[in-house]
């Protein structure tokens, strides 16, 4: 858990800060004593009209803004897990009730996370805007200044490239010729003056504030002391890498991947080599994140109880029981892609009762409780054998996939060049699986949807069903003439 927001009653009015609107007038933010992510519990509070004029104020800004990630709505599961379901890389469970209508992909199970990441907006457009005017005693007052902003801008990109690549196509890659993003806000909600009803900014224009963002916290935060579970350097040119990589902007997500992998170890990451691969995925933080979430046990909400955790989801009860209700377990398809002399394999493991399951989330932090990765280093090397490849450089392309493969216990990709992208693709689905990546990589694509699962009636999901968008909340819909529901919905 990390520290919260604790709204003045007598000045605050609480509204949705959705698509349309933001409303957090006067706020008291529960400051830490220390502000790590792990922080295990709230502070004091700090009144209000201090919040924005100490560091202590900034950094439990920052540290809302961070808690936000961990919700179950987030990558605390749905982010993490959503992704896989809606593709096909997650079976039908008969019994199950959580994830089997996101399988079968109905119309209203999709990644409908809205107000959270909007409520994170708002915190770091109040850091962004108003540390400039943090007076600080610090031996290098710019320098802390820059690291708070940097996280900052990291943030919001992270809440942004979210939302857009959910709720909106990819430059180029519309169907329709429907181009219309999310709503834009850079600036701070505190007044009931500030939420004004605004239309959607183009996917263009939401993916470009991305990227600013982005270029602005890796600048910042260079040279900054920071740790995986912080935004850092490494981190922000990872995903600046994989933002350039959904636009297609080949050259710009080669060079950004690079400089990431470059900087892994300004966070202690690397490569997993294949020997430690099993022991890393056992570890309280994995060493091949460039940035990761820990979660505290019993203080992140829902997402580390017995019903939402993505322990309780996908792996063992840490109880010891010896039935098991899981919820998700990985689809025949990708365990198909899995030989066995695949370090990745390992993860692949079954209960008494012959329930195959993936391991990767294994209570490594605590009961129900994990390190949640977000950018990886052999993410990168996916990342920049893709854009290798886009570019007619497929011997590049071939030299970053067998670092992974032969990192992973697999022998060197051969074959024409004709087919690495499919061998990207495959490697991605591996390498990735539980981190919310496959349902993107196709819609980033343009393809349709394979569903391979024995008990979903649809073979595949066209790229042009209405279903590849989630619908906009109906709530805020209604609430904003300025508001246009997605096609379909």
């Amino acid at each position: 858990m990390i520290c919260d927001i604790n709204l003045s009653d007598s000045i605050m009015k609480r509204l949705l800060f959705s698509l349309s609107s933001l409303l957090l007038a006067a706020v008291m933010v529960v400051g830490c004593d220390q502000v790590a992510l792990d922080e295990p519990e709230p502070q004091q509070s700090i009144q209000s009209e201090r919040v924005f004029t100490t560091q202590e104020g900034f950094e439990a800004t920052l540290n809302a803004a961070y808690d936000r990630l961990e919700s179950f709505t987030r990558y605390g599961q749905y982010y993490q897990l959503y992704p896989d379901a809606l593709s096909d890389n997650i079976d039908f469970i008969q019994g199950a009730n959580r994830y089997n209508d996101i399988v079968r992909n109905i119309e209203d199970e999709h990644l409908e996370t809205y107000n959270n990441p909007y409520d994170a907006i708002n915190l770091t457009n109040n850091v962004i805007t108003k540390i400039r005017g943090l007076d600080l005693e610090a031996e290098n007052p710019t320098a802390v200044k820059d690291r708070i902003k940097g996280e900052a801008h990291f943030l919001r990109a992270l809440n942004y490239f979210d939302l857009v690549r959910t709720f909106a196509y990819e430059p180029g890659r519309e169907s329709g010729n429907f181009t219309q993003g999310v709503v834009l806000r850079t600036q701070p909600t505190e007044t009931v003056d500030d939420a004004d009803f605004r239309p959607r900014a183009s996917n263009q224009e939401v993916y470009d504030q991305v990227v600013a963002d982005l270029d602005s916290a890796a600048v910042l935060l260079e040279g900054k002391a920071q740790t995986r579970s912080r935004a850092n350097v490494a981190a922000a040119y990872g995903l600046l890498a994989r933002a350039h990589l959904y636009l297609e902007n080949w050259a710009e997500a080669e060079a950004a991947a690079t400089e990431a992998i470059n900087r892994a170890g300004a966070v202690d990451a690397s490569l997993v080599e294949q020997d430690a691969y099993a022991s890393a995925w056992n570890a309280a933080s994995y060493s091949g994140s460039l940035f990761e979430l820990h979660m505290t046990e019993g203080q992140d909400g829902d997402a580390t109880n017995t019903n939402e955790s993505l322990t309780s989801l996908t792996s063992l009860d840490p109880t010891g029981a010896t039935t098991f209700n899981f919820q998700v377990i990985p689809s025949q398809d990708v365990l198909s892609l899995f030989a066995d002399d695949d370090v990745r394999s390992s993860l692949i493991q079954q209960t008494p009762g012959g329930v195959t399951f993936f391991a990767k989330y294994g209570n490594t932090r605590g009961a129900f409780t994990d390190r949640v990765p977000i950018v990886r280093v052999a993410e990168m090397y996916l990342i920049r054998a893709e854009a290798r490849v886009e570019q007619d450089n497929a011997s590049g392309a071939r030299e970053d996939l067998n670092t992974l493969r032969t990192t992973r216990g697999l022998s060197e990709v051969g074959g024409p060049d004709s087919g690495l992208i499919d061998s990207i693709m495959v490697e991605r689905r591996r390498e990735l699986l539980y981190e919310g990546h496959r349902w993107y990589d196709l819609k980033r694509r343009g393809m349709d949807v394979p569903k391979p699962q024995p008990t979903v009636t649809e073979d595949e999901i066209p790229y042009s069903d209405f279903r590849i968008l989630a619908p906009l909340p109906d709530a805020e819909v209604r609430s904003s003439p300025e508001l246009e529901q997605n096609p379909g919905y």
